[in-house]
């Protein structure tokens, strides 16, 4: 791992009239109506207030995304690891692995979503024959889903091809559970939290905002170290949990984070403050992050920042800055938000009450409460 130090960062680039243009018609998708890039011009003095909030100095995460499931890894808390790798990535990847003792298998992303758009899938483990496994195990679920077509490098059954469209669905749904289930002990995620996968699976639901939904109605509390919402920076676990006090998922997580103290307890003190601040989110690249605590009456805070504050991924500035922009301007420069029977009501010093209404579709995640 190295060192917790995070880099000094430049003055960050303005969102360019091209780079806004690219990102409007995601975010019209999002918010349901036409969008004008030009409006959203960082240079008007009408978004200064809002650029300055949206693109000021924060503390980052100092580790990368996967680097928490990698303790695991090394703990032999975790079988096998799985994340998508550039090509550009092998080597230095290779040669990470070879000197940790450790060995991977390659598989393909066709399937995979989001993952798809970052190159192939990475398997690593101690054992050789687990990472095949977990390979092709997932590669057989994928294939599978996709009415038998395996793509490229997957190591599916071609015999899923040929019964995709004879198979009863019952019967291919409790093939597809099985498979989950054997991916996910391979994964060394929780069978409880597989179990939960499988549910919301077979409910047909969004896998993220499905169980995120399903463990927004089973938790009491809610902490911190089963944050992993914002997969690009630094997360303790790489599954999503049945629920946010899940005991299974907070004594491996917590496994890791000891594992980080005794390496780099700067960087475990970042993560924790980190991973401790609320949240509303809408999807993986939408959240408002806020400086805060939640009280269990009232969200009292300082600031908001978007997911791209924690992993600088510059890829997402643009989209995320008309998301901001949209959604976080009467926020800037803190208060405190109550919620009510007809929604949430901003307070700030010497201004009177108003209604605040979150980002469309959000879910509210008072991460550190109750623990």
């Amino acid at each position: 791992m190295t060192s917790s130090r995070a880099p000094e960062r430049p003055a960050v680039r303005l969102a360019t009239p091209a780079e806004l243009a690219d990102a409007a018609p995601g975010h019209a998708a999002f918010v349901g109506r036409p969008v004008d890039p030009a409006e959203f011009d960082p240079t008007l003095p009408q978004h200064h207030a809002a650029w300055a909030a949206f693109s000021a100095r924060t503390v980052r995460l100092p580790r990368g995304g996967h680097e928490g499931e990698w303790l695991l890894l090394e703990l032999g808390l975790k079988p096998v690891l799985r994340q998508a790798l550039p090509a550009t990535r092998l080597p230095a990847f290779a040669a990470r692995c070879a000197r940790r003792g450790l060995v991977f298998a390659r598989g393909s992303s066709v399937g995979v979503g989001r993952e798809a758009q970052d190159g192939d899938l990475v398997y690593v483990a101690r054992d050789l024959a687990q990472a095949e496994a977990a390979r092709d195990t997932e590669a057989a679920l994928l294939a599978a889903q996709r009415g038998g077509d395996d793509g490229e490098g997957g190591g599916a059954s071609g015999a899923i091809a040929s019964d995709i469209t004879s198979t009863p669905a019952p019967t291919r749904r409790l093939r597809d559970a099985h498979a989950a289930r054997a991916l996910g002990a391979l994964l060394g995620f929780p069978p409880c939290c597989v179990d939960a996968f499988v549910q919301v699976a077979r409910d047909g639901r969004d896998e993220k905002a499905g169980m995120l939904d399903h463990a927004l109605a089973a938790s009491r509390a809610f902490h911190p170290r089963l944050n992993n919402l914002s997969l690009g920076a630094f997360h303790y676990i790489g599954w999503s949990p049945c629920r946010f006090d899940c005991p299974a998922s907070l004594a491996l997580a917590d496994q890791s984070a000891d594992a980080l103290q005794k390496r780099d307890e700067a960087a475990w003190l970042v993560v924790d403050r980190l991973l401790a601040r609320p949240r509303f989110w809408s999807d993986e690249r939408r959240q408002l992050i806020v400086s805060g605590r939640w009280d269990g009456r009232a969200l009292r805070f300082k600031s908001v920042r978007t997911p791209w504050a924690l992993d600088a991924d510059d890829r997402h500035r643009a989209s995320e800055w008309l998301y901001f922009a949209d959604a976080a301007g009467e926020l800037i420069g803190g208060g405190a938000l109550v919620p009510g029977q007809e929604g949430w009501t901003l307070h700030r010093a010497g201004r009177e009450p108003s209604a605040w209404a979150p980002p469309k579709e959000a879910r509210w995640l008072p991460w550190g409460w109750g623990t």
